[in-house]
C-alpha cells in the first residue's frame, strides 16, 4: 500500500504535469505486476504485514482463520478427507 500511498501524494501535487502523471502511474503498474508475479517478493510482503500487525497487537493469523473458513468439500464430490487443499495466508495471497 506504501506505493499506492506515494503515488496518491504525488499525483495529488499541483505542479506535476500530465505527462509526468502517465508515466508515474505506469511504472506504479509494472512494479505492482512484478511483486505480484514474484512470490519471494509477495511472500515478503505478507510477513512484513504479519509482522507489523503483531507489533500493534494484532493476530492476522487468528483473523484469517476466522475470515476464512476450511470448508470441507461433499462427500459425493471426495470421501477421503486427507486429499482436501489446507491453504494459508502466503498460498491464500
Amino acid at each position: 500500500m506504501y506505493k499506492l500511498k506515494a503515488l496518491t501524494e504525488t499525483l495529488e501535487t499541483k505542479y506535476l504535469s500530465l505527462v509526468e502523471a502517465a508515466t508515474l502511474i505506469d511504472t506504479t503498474i509494472q512494479v505492482l505486476e512484478e511483486i505480484n508475479s514474484n512470490s519471494n517478493s509477495m511472500n515478503n510482503l505478507i510477513d512484513s504485514a504479519i509482522s507489523f500487525s503483531t507489533t500493534l497487537g494484532i493476530n492476522p493469523e487468528n483473523d484469517f482463520k476466522i475470515h476464512h473458513r476450511h470448508k470441507k468439500p461433499p462427500t459425493w464430490l471426495d470421501k477421503n478427507s486427507k486429499t482436501q487443499v489446507e491453504f494459508n495466508m502466503h498460498t491464500f495471497y
